[in-house]
């Protein structure tokens, strides 16, 4: 019978191993909305090397776009991009404008100053460059001779003092603007808005927004944390406000709370989108469990052969020796040694499925040789499953096995 659940409750079984695909995706360049009043964000930490493709870089735990500025543009950072009053893009490794916010230019042409040209004031009325002559007032991006109420003349510019962040509460009063936060007015009192990505999670207006919502302890929304997994597992990553796993991967419960990302296409232990525990001697094929049609180590269709020291397929299915000479360690020898000559097979026996124990015994479907004997035991498709619910790895990679796998006592 099948089960499925924490892997405490996991009984006895076998598979093999396959590799983790890497992170994939074709290159692009994404727009993150900003309006932050410094250059950069916060919240950012160095990327790891989690095997991610060309032009991707590692953000928390997710293989990510080098050149998105939602994870910043800095290969050595994931810290979003934060321009003032403009959206932003990578260039050239660094966060650069991409689009001013409405009422807003980029005068300077500074990249990390942002749009930080008012297009609602005398110097700079509606466009760059274009300030009104005299004593004519700019009123809403046009230049005239006077204010249209609730808005009053603020310096030759048209304002209204309830609402304007740069003159809050009377003209020349500006609110501040925090850490990851635009300034803002509301009734002539400052306040400030969050800019996309980050979050006021400990309500203190002195560090402003300081929470990245791209993290996994506040993935998306400051009370959301992705669920933590064990040492050596594969965590459950932050990617767009979301607790994702990488490509390839699904994230199954443990015990204790925890989660991991497993390799569900071929890990018996969570085998499957539903995360299932396969039968004792079952490995687990595309998501599926299934019963092998040879012992652990064989191959060669229906023949199961040894490639390691079968005569007959000697590192190689059909490749065969030549007269009077014997098959060890996947080549053609003239002696056995060390090893025990089972017809010009070089056999350990302790660890052969063709030859376990003694010459010709040999082990059934969804076996394995260990210790002389021919058994349905456990394995893992990854070395941090050998160490959960108390067990503990059995030593290097067995040596029948067609790619690494660790047997857990």
């Amino acid at each position: 019978m099948r089960v499925s659940g924490a892997f405490g409750a996991l009984t006895a079984l076998v598979f093999s191993l396959i590799a983790a695909g890497a992170c994939g995706g074709e290159e692009f360049t994404s727009v993150s909305t900003g309006g932050s009043s410094s250059g950069g964000g916060s919240g950012g930490s160095p990327p790891a090397d989690a095997g991610c493709d060309l032009g991707q870089k590692s953000c928390n735990g997710q293989c990510v776009d080098a050149n998105d500025p939602a994870f910043g543009c800095d290969p050595a950072s994931c810290a979003p991009c934060a321009l003032a009053h403009a959206q932003s893009q990578c260039k050239s490794g660094a966060c650069a404008v991409f689009k001013c916010d409405n009422g807003f230019a980029d005068c300077d042409g500074a990249p990390a100053s942002g749009c930080e040209a008012d297009l609602n004031t005398k110097e700079t009325c509606g466009a760059c460059g274009t300030a009104c002559p005299g004593a004519q007032l700019c009123n809403g991006g046009q230049c005239g001779s006077s204010c249209t109420p609730p808005q009053e003349n603020c310096s030759g510019t048209c304002v209204n003092t309830q609402t304007n962040p740069g003159h809050c509460g009377g003209c020349g009063t500006a609110c501040p603007a925090p850490l990851n936060a635009n300034p803002a007015c509301n009734a002539g009192n400052c306040g400030y808005t969050c800019s996309s990505g980050f979050g006021d999670c400990d309500k203190q207006a002195g560090n402003g927004c300081e929470a990245n919502l791209g993290a996994p302890k506040t993935c998306g929304a400051c009370d959301v944390a992705c669920p933590a997994a064990p040492v050596g597992a594969q965590a459950v990553g932050c990617l767009g406000g979301k607790c994702k796993c990488s490509a390839g991967r699904v994230l199954c419960s443990l015990a204790d709370s925890q989660s991991a990302c497993v390799l569900a296409a071929a890990d018996p232990f969570f085998c499957g989108t539903s995360c299932t525990t396969c039968n004792a001697g079952e490995s687990c094929a595309n998501g599926t469990c299934t019963e092998p049609t040879c012992a652990y180590g064989l191959s060669c269709g229906p023949s199961c052969a040894n490639l390691r020291n079968d005569p007959l397929n000697c590192g190689s299915c059909g490749k065969v020796c030549p007269a009077g000479q014997k098959c060890s360690g996947n080549a053609c020898v003239g002696s056995c040694s060390g090893l025990t000559d089972c017809s010009n097979a070089c056999a350990d026996l302790t660890l052969d499925p063709t030859n376990c124990g003694a010459c010709g015994v040999k082990c059934d479907a969804g076996e394995v040789c260990l210790a002389s004997s021919c058994q349905k035991v456990q394995f893992a498709a990854e070395g941090w499953e050998c160490t959960v619910a108390g067990k503990t790895a059995h030593g290097s990679p067995a040596i029948w096995a067609p790619s690494a796998a660790y047997y857990c006592k």
